[in-house]
């Protein structure tokens, strides 16, 4: 079962310049969850405020266009909506939810020693939205050892960024890493460096996807609510489904 949104482990931002401290989570992965998968209500506390985040003051001073950068591979939208796909009210953020949930695309790149992800949504974030982008070794399947960043924004548009993978609890640097992050209309990106991930993790090629989750509204069938941008994990940098 996925964790929500862990807020204690979360530092505080630097003001305005959208150059963030990165919490490291401490307990392992989590499972690998289906295309369009939704969880059962539970009595877990909502995650987040329904008011969308002022997301302006990040236009130009945070975001990056990944496909400027290095050895680009980008992914338009492939995975179909399920049975399960929510509705505005269904969502705790309502319309502006179920716009920044639904993915259209996500571009990754790699100059040197940073990691670029640029991920793109219907709608601009939402408080009550959250994205993660999903990383494992190259021919893994869904078996290998996962590394997951989380970021979103709360509800004074401040960015939150996370990572979780095995053994982050006994990171040196737990908790004392940076990253950047910028949003441009409907576009988030995040510039995060080699340092932040675990030794064993692949930088160079690896396999990956981006997902978005949302919260559910009280009452509603779910808890949460995901969207994937691709059915299956796409290989870097050749930019192929690894099936």
């Amino acid at each position: 079962m996925r964790l929500s949104w862990p807020v204690a482990l979360l530092l505080a931002i630097l003001p305005i310049a959208a150059v963030i401290e990165v919490s490291t989570w401490t307990s392992g992965a989590p499972p690998r969850p289906r295309t369009g998968s939704s969880r059962p209500a539970s009595s877990a506390p909502s995650r987040a405020s329904s008011r969308a985040p002022q997301t302006a003051r990040f236009a130009g001073s945070g975001y990056v266009d990944c496909a400027r950068l290095g050895s680009v591979v980008h992914v338009p939208r492939s995975a179909a909506p399920t049975q399960s796909s929510p509705t505005a009210s269904s969502l705790a953020g309502g319309a502006a939810a179920l716009r920044a949930l639904v993915l259209t695309g996500v571009t990754v790149a790699r100059v040197a020693n940073r990691l670029c992800v640029d991920l793109e949504a219907q709608g601009p974030p939402d408080a009550t939205t959250f994205y993660e982008f999903l990383l494992r070794k190259k021919g893994s399947g869904q078996s290998g050892p996962l590394v997951v960043m989380q970021f979103g924004f709360d509800a004074s548009g401040t960015p939150r960024v996370g990572l979780k993978y095995p053994g982050a609890d006994e990171s040196p640097t737990a908790g004392h890493v940076r990253a950047q992050v910028g949003v441009m209309g409907y576009k988030i990106s995040v510039v995060i460096d080699r340092e932040v991930f675990p030794s064993w993790a692949p930088f160079d090629d690896f396999q990956f996807n981006a997902e978005s989750i949302a919260q559910g509204a009280p009452g509603a069938r779910f808890q949460q609510y995901t969207d994937q941008v691709s059915g299956a994990d796409v290989s870097y940098p050749e930019g192929q489904a690894s099936g």
